[in-house]
């Protein structure tokens, strides 16, 4: 997730979506008693940047707290010379099922090369970063809805530690950071001196390998790195609902605790879930990753 080096700035490219956003229904698929959302036409792609590292990271993440539920991710990193793209491996499922299934009855049926104990969530999340301005772009597919919103890359006070251990192949050394309101322990190596690592983690003298918050509710580690990565860093142009970053989980929350309700009861004039007499909103097993 030979590449084509996108030569507009990312301002510029993000809005061409708005001339050029692909119009969609939606399809459910259920399979194992999980579903997973599917707009029934093909989105084109803006292409921002050639790949030449991917690395391949699990998720592990705690989604209630009370049950000790975990839920596993695999999530991507790609590095282009100008852009970084993190997401969530769904969204390759995605793209395979819609450039090989060409009407809605056929999407409906679909089934070959999806893996439903990867369906977790409802949300399917990528992560952009302009190398060069230092902004980053988050988009978000709840349910069936496309979230945008832009941000300043965040700054990260790092504290390096002399503690070393293996991971992998590599040597790997710990650093620690407090990042909106959570305590993290990552180890990175210096042997591949990108300072990239997995979701909005960043700026450590070399690729991040493994970082958890340090109650370990969520984790990400290294599965796989390939500098031989074939592809293109891609933009997808849906119909996104601009917001902010604290609307954006305001929403998450609200649609991840109650899927089913939301389904009837979403108004996206506002943003908002509307109400019904009676009705106690539900709450989430766990908060998400940023609690500022």
């Amino acid at each position: 997730m030979s590449r084509i080096l996108f030569i507009l700035n990312f301002a510029a490219a993000l809005a061409l979506t708005a001339n050029y956003a692909a119009v969609a229904q939606t399809t459910m698929l259920f399979k194992a008693g999980k579903g997973l959302a599917l707009d029934d036409v093909s989105p084109q792609f803006i292409r921002l940047d050639t790949v030449f590292l991917r690395v391949e990271y699990t998720a592990h993440t705690t989604t209630d707290t009370a049950a000790n539920s975990v839920g596993r991710e695999k999530m991507l990193l790609e590095i282009g010379e100008h852009y970084t793209k993190f997401y969530s491996a769904l969204y390759e499922e995605i793209c395979y099922v819609l450039e090989n299934y060409s009407n809605r009855q056929a999407l409906s049926n679909a089934s070959h090369g999806l893996d439903p104990s990867s369906w977790y969530s409802y949300v399917y999340e990528a992560y952009y970063v302009d190398l060069a301005k230092g902004e980053a772009v988050s988009t978000g597919r709840i349910g069936s809805l496309d979230f945008k919103y832009q941000e300043k890359v965040p700054a990260i006070e790092w504290s390096i530690e002399d503690s070393l251990k293996t991971i992998g192949e590599y040597t790997a050394q710990k650093a620690t950071c407090r990042f909106r309101g959570r305590d993290y322990v990552a180890w990175f190596t210096s042997e591949i001196p990108l300072p990239y690592g997995p979701w909005k983690f960043h700026g450590l003298p070399g690729l991040i390998l493994s970082v958890s918050d340090t109650r370990n509710y969520f984790r990400f580690d290294v599965a796989n790195i390939s500098s031989t990565a074939q592809g293109t860093i891609k933009y997808p142009d849906y119909n996104y609902i601009k917001t902010t970053r604290q609307k954006y989980l305001e929403m998450k929350a609200q649609i991840e605790a109650d899927f089913s309700y939301y389904l009837g009861n979403y108004s996206t004039s506002d943003m908002s879930i509307i109400p019904r007499d009676g009705h106690r909103p539900k709450k989430l097993g766990n908060d998400f990753m940023e609690l500022e």
